[in-house]
């Protein structure tokens, strides 16, 4: 009965250290992780704000080259419009798929690299305090100016396209000055944003792995 004892005893012990080896075992082999990189909200934010644009913009298009091309409106003026409008629409979302696909799987030779990297890429609290405010300021700036930007570029287009005439009153400094804060006020705007979102997914990716919900 005493060897018997012993004998079982010896085999626990040799169990547990074969079930302690393979955890560490399990613990030193690669992991992977599908990892979100930056630009995919910039991209489709900045993508509805260039249809917008567009779909303002066409009736001014159509009417400028009545002129000049009345047998290219309003079609097939329109129509090459919306199948540019579909081509940029299928770009964007291919370049961005490809570069999310180009950087993922992400490998680590351990969970603790991955855990330290999560905890290495994820935003600070400065950084979201400075992406809110970017959102903030970024926005006011495009609302405010959308309607400028917008008169002057309309007011641009058919100076272009019929390459004649004098300079639209329309067409001063102060409102190109108008039209470029238009764009940094989106840009900021969908750069702010497009780091808020993508950094929380990345935040909680962190706090997902590592338990640090609390």
């Amino acid at each position: 009965m005493t060897n018997a004892a012993k004998t079982g005893t010896r085999e626990r012990q040799s169990s547990s250290r074969d079930s302690l080896a393979t955890i560490e075992d399990n613990e030193r082999r690669s992991v992977q992780l599908l990892y979100p990189n930056y630009g995919a909200v910039e991209a489709l934010v900045g993508f509805s704000v260039f249809y917008l644009v567009v779909d303002q913009m066409t009736p001014v298009m159509v009417d400028a080259l009545a002129g000049p091309l009345p047998t290219l409106v309003p079609d097939p003026f329109t129509t090459l419009v919306a199948l540019a409008l579909w081509g940029v629409a299928l770009l964007t979302l291919s370049t961005q798929v490809y570069a999310q696909l180009r950087a993922n799987p992400v490998t680590f030779e351990s969970r603790e690299d991955r855990d330290a990297f999560l905890d290495r890429e994820r935003p600070t609290n400065e950084e979201y305090r400075f992406n809110i405010v970017l959102i903030m300021l970024g926005a006011a700036t495009a609302l405010l100016a959308w309607n400028g930007a917008i008169g002057f570029l309309q007011e641009l287009v058919p100076v272009v396209i019929e390459l004649e005439g004098d300079m639209p009153a329309a067409m001063t400094i102060e409102n190109a000055l108008v039209f470029a804060a238009f764009f940094v006020g989106l840009a900021a705007y969908t750069r702010g944003l497009d780091r808020l979102v993508i950094g929380g997914i990345r935040d909680m990716l962190y706090r997902n792995y590592a338990g640090a919900w609390e």
